[in-house]
């Protein structure tokens, strides 16, 4: 369903103001239609019915008052029958004096649309999908909305508002009182009564509530952190919160269960009722042990990586060190030869301790040395281990990381300092001699620093877990499960498309790289491609010629645009795009809360904070804002707003100048952010801290999915997850720089049926991967390595389509899978599988980069959006986030989807003007706009221009003057028909 629909559905009434896309969209009329007016009825009759059919189309249910009729609708509709537009009186008293013929006018609009009503069958079915949502984290106004969507969707007529609230209201209550029997039974009464005394207890860490403590995400860097987030663990194991799973509730209940726990205060707590109390506190306390066990993983994981970095660079930079150590060794000597109080041999025995110092160990590589280092950074790696070892840890029968954590868990049970002469831990080859060793003291340290590295890696693949995680729990349950893939597998392969044989998949493909050298062949006979050595050459793609008056064109159009202050821009767009409805579930209720509305997600989406914001804009208070800021921390709110914004950014014709809507790029654009901030990483470019924001963007402009990283990860998962997810076009082709590229993502992206086209860093060292018995053409002989496996591709290729089925059906994120077959998982067979048919595809995808200079340049285009974008961005959020903003994920997703929102609607507002623009161009000069050269000159204009926006000052909102668009009722009421 399109977003433009949704804000109208069920009302009874007219808003006091249509803007004229929805004129045009609900009001303008097919020939048939036209033709049934013409024939059926009488002038002003035709005037009445025609708004009837026009209503029905845009609300689902019939005109029920007059009260409110907008004039430029009258004048719309007259124009269509060729007849002049009737008085409202007059339809008023049209209808008041002839009910019949309001109740035959709606009769024939709902047969005209093929409308039905609502059957009993069809009411068990739509309240069952209601039940089915409640048990997710659907509120009551989202319900309401649902069930509109699916009516509206099946031509069913709505009935009244009430009636879908009630119906609603008893999914909800029926859906939360079997959960609340299902959570009772599973904890005791006690430990009910307990968890919440000790919730709304008196404050006793520095003053700030349990609720709120255990809410916050780590404060400070991963050292410290990790101490502090071990203690919220400990606190939650006092309470026995690890014993009671609740798996009766799903995970997206719990988290809502959570949110609306989290923003009650903590004094009202007691005044909470069950169901409610019961199912709130247990999730709350539930996803509270699931994100502070995700965090002490990851902090571990970078506190894992801090330490083998800094051993590296002690031991890289040991030979520097060594030429000082000379100088100074020297500089002793030639003390010790002047000092006349010392004796000969007392000087030549000094001068022996001198050079032995001098003479540094001896190692057999790099790798060694910083072993060696890490071995000795002890006391730091074993303080990380001794908390580590507590944790519910599982791993696989063949994980040997498990055995070693039993081993040291013994051996810190008895405070031991040195490893038992009988323990055998299996280890990999390079720390065998040192864990061997005599020396049962260095043996542990080597253990330790084995073992730190090595749970690293096996978090990463997926073979050792922690019970209580979310994001590294037991990879069966990331993934579609083997019993269910047994059970559904031919469903999953046709949803996908893709054959249950492998070679009836790679085959084509084989055909298609065989082309695909041909082609490389040809370009380099032709002198396009050159071999040097054992790469291939690519000369400089030739500069675009640009059409002339280009910057003439861009300067008047922007002219013509005009300027605009935030707040107006932010009111014009949601009188629009109803943005304030996609984010509060529903119409907003007053203009009060328009305003902290407004002012939540410029304090989310700028570097501004709540406080800032409320002195910008007179009538805020801060604690509203940051109330309202609490309220939008579901993802979901924002990706409702964005994909409106992007659909009315697309619905405008100038867009068609820009792409064709089936192209992307993804990029991230990295934000300035303190450095005690614990996900922060520097940023190589800037050389500051920072988050980053993954984005996609569409040809046609518009950002269609954003999500927040860590910088300094690979992409692939994140750029593959956002094509999956956005519902807003059919993306053919995603543009990635190499960050967002592996081979085993490209496999991932072919069975999810788009192709991924990586922009490669080091161009010229990429090798063409063949499988064997492809014919290589002689010229290609030094560039061309057989290292593609078809066998491979056939062991693994079922559990690859698994994973890729996983991911489409929403079982994991690519995010996730794509982590879990990285690079710590070499050896496994999905692995091997998703590389190398990736390798293949790499290979066609670069025979096709080399030979076409338009794919080649299209490419780049593309991936230029993601910099024009940044540049935007970087005028909207100029500042560094504060340290007390970005600890809990669902901060991050808030802040992530409040700056895409704003950059969308900057984009679409300023494409809106741009098409008013464009279209009095086209009524002054009618030749003009077909002109190819103007066209032409189109294609080159963007919607990032903001030198015409004033993003600062005093945020003054004139609501007013939108008041009819914005506050929409959002109840459907059986009015009389005089109003």
């Amino acid at each position: 369903m399109s977003h433009w629909n949704q804000p109208y559905l069920g009302l009874a009434a007219f808003p006091a103001d249509l803007s004229t896309f929805e004129l045009d969209y609900f009001f303008t009329f097919k020939p048939d239609e036209l033709d049934a007016l013409k024939t059926r009825y009488k002038p002003l009759l035709r005037i009445g019915a025609a708004i009837q059919l026009g209503f029905l189309k845009m609300t689902g249910c019939p005109l029920s008052t007059l009260k409110v009729i907008p004039r430029q609708l009258l004048q719309h509709v007259g124009t269509q029958l060729d007849e002049a537009a009737p008085s409202i009186a007059s339809l008023r008293s049209l209808y008041k004096k002839r009910k019949r013929t309001l109740y035959e006018h709606q009769a024939w609009a709902v047969e005209m649309l093929h409308l039905n009503d609502l059957s009993p069958r069809q009411e068990r079915m739509l309240y069952a999908r209601m039940r089915e949502m409640a048990r997710t984290s659907a509120s009551l106004d989202l319900l309401v909305q649902f069930a509109k969507e699916w009516l509206y969707e099946r031509a069913l007529l709505m009935p009244s508002s009430r009636r879908l609230r009630d119906a609603a209201r008893r999914a909800l209550t029926g859906v939360e009182d079997d959960l609340f029997k299902a959570v009772a039974a599973e904890i005791p009464q006690p430990i009910r009564d307990r968890w919440l005394q000790e919730l709304v207890g008196e404050p006793s860490r520095g003053g700030l509530a349990t609720v709120h403590w255990l809410d916050q995400g780590p404060k400070r860097g991963v050292r410290k952190g990790l101490g502090e987030e071990f203690r919220k663990l400990d606190y939650l194991r006092e309470l026995g919160v690890p014993d009671y799973p609740i798996d009766a509730i799903s995970i997206e209940k719990q988290r809502f269960y959570a949110r609306r726990f989290r923003r009650r205060r903590p004094s009202r707590l007691v005044d909470l009722r069950d169901p409610r109390r019961t199912l709130e506190l247990a999730s709350f306390l539930r996803c509270a042990l699931t994100r502070v066990t995700d965090a002490i993983l990851h902090m571990t994981r970078q506190r894992a990586a801090d330490l083998m970095r800094e051993a590296r660079d002690e031991a890289a930079q040991q030979d520097a060190r060594s030429a000082l150590t000379y100088r100074e060794a020297i500089q002793a000597i030639r003390d010790l030869v002047d000092n006349e109080a010392m004796d000969a041999a007392a000087v030549r025995e000094q001068i022996r301790a001198v050079l032995t110092q001098l003479k540094p160990k001896a190692y057999q590589s790099r790798a060694a040395a910083t072993r060696d280092r890490l071995m000795e950074k002890s006391p730091a790696i074993r303080a990380l281990l001794h908390s580590v070892v507590t944790l519910p840890i599982e791993g696989t029968e063949s994980e040997s990381v498990c055995e070693s954590i039993n081993i040291l868990r013994d051996v810190y049970a008895e405070n031991g300092t040195a490893l038992g002469p009988d323990a055998k831990p299996r280890v990999k080859r390079m720390w065998r001699e040192q864990v061997e060793a005599s020396d049962r003291a260095q043996a542990l340290r080597a253990l330790e620093a084995a073992t730190m590295l090595e749970f690293r890696q096996a978090l990463r693949r997926g073979t050792v877990w922690v019970k209580d995680s979310f994001e590294f729990r037991d990879r069966e349950k990331i993934f579609i499960d083997h019993e269910r893939w047994q059970k559904d597998r031919h469903r999953h392969y046709l949803r996908l498309r893709v054959p249950e044989r492998a070679e009836e998949f790679y085959r084509p493909l084989v055909a298609n790289l065989e082309a695909g050298l041909a082609s490389v062949a040809a370009s380099l006979d032709a002198g396009n491609l050159a071999v040097s050595g054992d790469t291939l050459r690519l000369p400089p793609i030739a500069p675009e010629v640009l059409p002339e008056g280009l910057a003439a064109t861009r300067t008047q159009l922007f002219r013509e645009i005009g300027e605009i202050q935030l707040p107006e821009l932010l009111l014009e767009m949601d009188s629009q795009v109803h943005f304030s409805q996609a984010l509060l579930g529903r119409p907003a209720q007053s203009e009060r809360e328009l305003l902290t509305l407004y002012g939540a997600c410029i304090a989310l989406g700028s570097e501004l904070d709540a406080s800032g914001v409320a002195m910008m804009t007179p009538p805020l208070e801060a604690t509203q804002i940051l109330t309202a800021m609490r309220g939008l921390e579901d993802e979901r709110a924002f990706r409702r707003a964005n994909e409106g914004t992007v659909e009315f950014i697309r619905r405008h014709g100038i867009t068609k100048f820009w792409g064709e809507g089936t192209t992307a790029s993804s990029d991230m654009m990295s934000l300035e952010a303190s450095r005690h901030l614990w996900r922060a990483r520097v940023d190589p470019r800037r050389r500051v801290p920072a988050i980053g924001v993954y984005q996609h963007i569409l040809d046609q402009w518009g950002v269609v999915y954003d999500l927040p990283i860590v910088l300094m990860n690979r992409q692939a998962g994140a750029a593959i997850e956002g094509v999956i997810r956005q519902t807003t076009a059919d993306i053919e082709r995603l543009s990635v720089d190499t960050h967002g590229y592996t081979d085993f993502g490209m496999g991932i992206a072919k069975l999810l049926g788009f192709d991924l086209c990586p922009r490669l860093k080091n161009l010229r060292e990429r090798r063409l991967y063949l499988p064997a018995g492809v014919d290589i053409p002689k010229q290609l002989e030094c560039v061309v390595e057989r290292d593609i496996s078809l066998r491979a591709i056939q062991v693994g290729w079922d559990d690859l389509v698994r994973v890729a089925a996983s991911i489409n059906d929403g079982t994991t994120s690519a995010v996730l899978a794509l982590e879990r077959y990285g690079s710590a998982a070499r050896g496994d067979k999905t692995l091997g599988a998703g590389a190398h048919l990736g390798r293949m595809l790499r290979t066609i995808f670069l025979c096709d980069y080399y030979t076409n200079p338009t794919f080649r340049r299209e490419l780049h285009r593309i991936l230029n959006h993601g910099e024009s974008l940044h540049a935007l961005e970087r005028a909207i959020y100029t500042g560094r986030m504060s340290p007390a903003r970005g600890r809990r994920p669902e901060e991050m997703v808030a802040v992530s989807g409040a700056l895409t929102l704003l950059t969308n609607l900057v984009m679409g507002w300023t494409t809106w003007r741009a098409q008013t623009v464009v279209d009095g161009w086209k009524s002054e000069h009618p030749r003009r706009l077909g002109d190819d050269a103007l066209s032409e000159l189109l294609a080159h204009t963007a919607p990032v221009h903001f030198g015409n926006i004033n993003f600062r000052g005093t945020f003054r909102f004139p609501i007013e003057r939108y008041r009819d668009r914005l506050l929409i009722p959002s109840t459907q009421s059986r009015l009389s028909v005089a109003g």
